[in-house]
């Protein structure tokens, strides 16, 4: 169980961290690399065999550790585990979108208090107040927190799947003072909200999961009279970066390294585009050390806001592209891709063919391939992410899958123009 005081501390950390200069920032990073790397060596098979016979006495040091790949935590999931812990002490997270590479990370209680102070940092610096109500379209249903029973950061979920209308007035009946979904889902509200008359006020909203163009940034605030916040995570990381009130992308530096490499793992100079590894400084159910999301960026300069956090810029890889059904409505294509906790697929891929025909093509986890039981669900989740249109699934078993030309796998491909 999460313990709130420590939360609290934690997050009032972060709260006091962030206006320290990059220097001082950097000097947080590597003691708590140390720490972690010390801890990873004894206590992770995977790093003690990485670690043997490297020493990683600090910031300096780290470049010269390869990299971890997600087919690394994807084949070997139980190596990244801590084995001061017994499994059924941990908590499982699967990853919740759009890789087409299920994969799977645990954490510990004092894990999960970080993980919550990451999530209401972002909140607390976009003015986000405790009372204030807090609604949620997602593709699953947030389990109740001990901290709402106070009445503090309120939380109601709406499902992606369900009619838009419904969800655009079940908002006006809330009356919830921020809301958070896919900028896709946000500017489709935005345009219903106008279009509808129903005049629904928002405070902040927050956009995650896809690229947020300025379009839709403008139609929302436009709609909704609000501030417009980008988030970026990934589930094996947490929150990686947060938007400011100057619209810089911070990561939580603090408590993350984020590198930009290139193919080898060779450190890029500031400005210049590569992959992305993230070091989450306060890991220890599963370490990760220098972790590639599958995602491009660059790092920019220091913020006018006075932070000297990190800023991450030209994030690339979050574009998923959009899917036209039978009847001619156009949806994101992350509807249907929410398949990454099912673990016994090592890949898979989802292709338009034709308005109604999707194939489901993959490569099964050796030594855990899926059951019948396995395929009628995926068939279902695509079906109900094509909000009940009548459509065909069709499965496909492959060896392998090539990735698109930027190297990054490409989790829905569609042959229909829109």
């Amino acid at each position: 169980m999460v313990n709130l005081l420590n939360m609290a501390f934690i997050l009032a950390q972060m709260r006091h961290n962030q206006w320290k200069s990059e220097a001082e920032i950097e000097e947080i990073q590597d003691k708590k690399l140390r720490a972690l790397a010390s801890y990873a060596s004894e206590y992770s098979p995977f790093y003690r065999r990485l670690l043997e016979k490297k020493s990683i006495g600090g910031l300096e040091d780290l470049e010269s550790l390869p990299l971890t790949r997600k087919e690394d935590l994807q084949e070997q999931p139980k190596s990244f585990v801590s084995t001061r812990y017994d499994l059924n002490e941990l908590e499982p997270v699967d990853t919740s979108g759009f890789t087409g590479q299920p994969r799977r990370t645990y954490l510990t209680p004092s894990d999960a208090e970080c993980r919550l102070a990451l999530e209401y940092r972002h909140m607390v610096e976009a003015g986000v107040k405790p009372r204030d109500v807090h609604a949620h379209v997602a593709h699953y249903e947030f389990k109740p927190r001990f901290i709402q029973k106070f009445g503090l950061f309120r939380h109601y979920y709406l499902s992606m799947f369900d009619d838009e209308t419904e969800n655009l007035l079940k908002l006006k009946g809330l009356k919830p003072d921020i809301l958070s979904a896919y900028p896709s889902t946000l500017a489709s509200f935005a345009r219903m909200n106008l279009s509808m008359d129903l005049d629904i006020s928002l405070k902040t909203v927050f956009s995650y999961g896809e690229g947020i163009s300025s379009s839709m940034r403008n139609t929302i605030k436009g709609s909704f009279g609000c501030s417009v916040r980008n988030i970026y995570g990934a589930a094996e990381v947490n929150w990686i970066a947060w938007e400011c009130e100057k619209g810089s992308m911070h990561v939580n530096s603090d408590f993350m390294i984020a590198e930009i490499v290139d193919e080898h793992g060779n450190p890029m100079k500031k400005g210049e585009k590569g992959e992305l590894a993230l070091t989450p400084l306060w890991a220890r159910g599963a370490p990760l050390l220098r972790y590639t999301v599958g995602d491009r960026a660059s790092l920019g300069s220091t913020c006018s806001c006075g932070r000297g956090l990190q800023v991450l810029k030209s994030i690339e890889g979050r574009d998923y592209g959009a899917i036209k059904l039978p009847s001619g409505k156009v949806i994101s294509a992350t509807m249907l891709t929410l398949l990454d906790d099912l673990l016994c697929f090592r890949t898979y891929q989802i292709i338009q063919e034709k308005e109604g025909l999707f194939v489901f093509r993959f490569v099964p986890m050796k030594g855990n391939g899926p059951q019948p039981e396995d395929m009628a669900e995926v068939e279902r989740r695509i079906k109900r992410g094509c909000l009940g249109e009548e459509v065909k699934v069709e499965f496909e078993q492959v060896d392998s899958i090539r990735k698109g030309r930027t190297g990054k796998l490409e989790t829905v491909i569609t042959k229909v123009r829109h």
